[in-house]
């Protein structure tokens, strides 16, 4: 059985002219003076000119070019400079590059494609699932291989999160979270937390518009706090419930004046009463801190008690790198 291989048309190759060194320009223009262009495999390309069109390919292209066949993989797998320029077009932390062999920096560059999933669509079945055609804040979101719900998603411009219950070829809907308190303004859900089996946490930023005086005489409308709303706060929402199968029907909130006008770049929850969150400043950039809260063991709450407080544990200051 015969098996043909990939070929690229002279018009193709027009293009790529003005990217080939010299000897492959060359090349081209003695063959397609010659009449060998009309259907030019991509396989009879030397090396150089190989190297160069999976250059400017993208990376899951280049990556299931080099898996194609052998020639190619030789082609994608030997040329460092290739190899680091996919890697700096991936995500992930390029330090000592410098140190590592051409083959430890093509292994490195296929475990993260791997991590990104670059090429899933190639190789797994897969099912689309619409909302309506409203966008999905991937940042925000957020999904667990096990649990019932185990995904969370947050549609941009939208402060309530809405929970599915994913399995084989299905998605199904849960519940909508919905702030536990009344705003004026511009209320965002920064991150979403599968924190326990049985707990959501939700990071929120709220902005207060203008009119803060239309918002009972300035005063925020939990509690009994009389503090005007005038300032960026930020505020985590953990919503519980007493068991799997039942709504989340308890809610407690802390805030962190502590970092006001602070902007959150990533939390992480082990329970509501240890969380771990990294500020930076908005202006001062460098200014990055790591900060460990845990329950004031002073404090007492009773069960029935929507707020909480936290206390700094650690704070450890966050490296710059250059």
């Amino acid at each position: 059985m015969l098996i043909s291989q990939p070929y690229i048309s002279s018009q193709a190759l027009s293009v790529c002219c003005w990217y080939i060194p010299v000897q492959c320009s060359s090349f081209i223009l003695l063959s397609h003076h010659l009449g060998y262009l009309s259907r030019m495999l991509l396989l009879e390309f030397p090396p150089e000119l190989l190297q160069l069109i999976l250059y400017h390919s993208s990376t899951p292209s280049y990556l299931q070019a080099a898996i194609s066949c052998r020639t190619l993989f030789l082609a994608a797998s030997s040329c460092r400079a290739v190899i680091l320029h996919h890697l700096h077009q991936t995500p992930g932390l390029n330090v000592n590059l410098e140190s590592r062999t051409t083959r430890e920096l093509f292994d490195l560059l296929r475990r993260r494609a791997v991590s990104h999933l670059y090429g899933v669509n190639f190789h797994l079945d897969q099912s689309v699932f619409t909302f309506r055609g409203r966008l999905i804040d991937s940042k925000a979101s957020t999904m667990r291989s096990i649990g019932n719900p185990n995904i969370a998603l947050v549609l941009k411009g939208d402060p309530n999160v809405y929970l599915y219950h994913q399995r084989t070829g299905s998605v199904t809907f849960q519940e909508v979270l919905v702030a536990p308190y009344e705003h004026v303004g511009k209320l965002e859900v920064i991150k979403v937390i599968f924190s326990q089996s049985d707990t959501v946490s939700i990071l929120q930023r709220f902005t207060p518009t203008l009119e803060v005086e239309t918002v009972e005489n300035g005063h925020q409308l939990w509690g009994d706090s009389v503090e005007p709303v005038t300032k960026i706060r930020t505020y985590l929402v953990h919503y519980q419930r007493s068991s799997p199968g039942q709504k989340f029907s308890s809610v407690t909130f802390c805030e962190f004046p502590d970092y006001e006008g602070y902007n959150p770049l990533a939390i992480d929850v082990a329970r509501k009463s240890l969380v771990a969150i990294s500020w930076q400043h908005p202006q001062l950039t460098e200014r990055r801190y790591v900060v460990l809260y845990t329950e004031n063991p002073d404090e007492t709450y009773e069960k029935s008690q929507i707020s909480c407080k936290l206390r700094h544990l650690i704070r450890l200051c966050a490296p710059h790198w250059s």
